[in-house]
């Protein structure tokens, strides 16, 4: 899957704000039913959202407001991450300036399936730091990123349906993330810069953006050449795929 930039219609006027949605469906990887970047212009306010069948991610890239889930109002900054469970009522605030962000979610048979899985905790945690199920993740609590890096956001992998949500950089001549996955997919978005990404030996450009996926059993690798590249990675539960691998399919 590569869904370039430079081919997305126009974002969607609101009343609100705007929206860029990402065509997930009808691609070779399946796990990833919404990818958009959605923009809320100052001082206005999101409909209140009730998905009743996702876990959703929002990551903030620009701005600040609230955020508000259930009876419970947050401050929101750049980077934060927020996982709101199905069910929950949810809706967003902005301050002085708009407020730019991401908004992900993996296939709805993944909850309807694996719901008790994930109550019970599925598969590894990403390390004791993390304590209980965290619905918010502070960006700024993450090193600056600089350089050949990758950090990774911390969160309760075995009680969610995101596996892991990466910001990562590469500098021009790395070569990073060499690497192949046997029963899950991945997704890397490219937040700012080009360079090239290798599947299987196929190389094709990349450029800010672009939305690729890489499927099971499919060698990749990201190639900074001739300038950095700021972009992030991130995958369903990969202890989940033997439950949901064939709802995925008929999907």
């Amino acid at each position: 899957m590569h869904i370039q930039y430079t081919d997305l219609p126009e974002p969607k006027s609101l009343p609100e704000g705007a929206t860029l949605e990402y065509a997930t469906q009808d691609q070779d990887c399946r796990s990833l039913e919404r990818f958009a970047i959605r923009t809320l212009n100052a001082g206005m306010h999101t409909p209140e959202i009730i998905d009743e069948s996702r876990e959703s991610f929002w990551i903030i890239i620009s701005g600040e407001g609230t955020m508000t889930r259930g009876d419970e109002t947050t401050p929101i900054r750049p980077r934060d991450l927020i996982i709101t469970p199905p069910g929950v009522p949810h809706s967003l605030t902005a301050g002085d300036t708009p407020v730019k962000w991401f908004d992900v979610a993996f296939h709805s048979a993944t909850w309807e399936i694996a719901a008790e899985a994930l109550e019970d905790g599925v598969g590894d945690s990403h390390g004791d730091h993390v304590k209980g199920k965290p619905s918010l993740v502070r960006g700024e609590e993450l090193p600056p990123q600089e350089g050949d890096s990758c950090y990774r956001y911390p969160h309760a992998r075995p009680h969610s349906t995101l596996d892991h949500w990466d910001q990562n950089s590469s500098e021009p001549g790395a070569r990073a993330a060499n690497h192949v996955h046997d029963s899950h997919e991945e997704f890397w978005y490219i937040h700012e810069g080009s360079g090239h990404v290798e599947q299987n030996g196929q190389i094709f450009e990349v450029s800010a953006g672009d939305l690729i996926g890489h499927a099971p059993g499919v060698h990749h690798t990201l190639i900074a050449e001739k300038e950095p590249i700021r972009w992030y990675c991130f995958c369903m539960n990969r202890w989940l795929m033997p439950l949901v691998k064939d709802a995925l399919v008929e999907a």
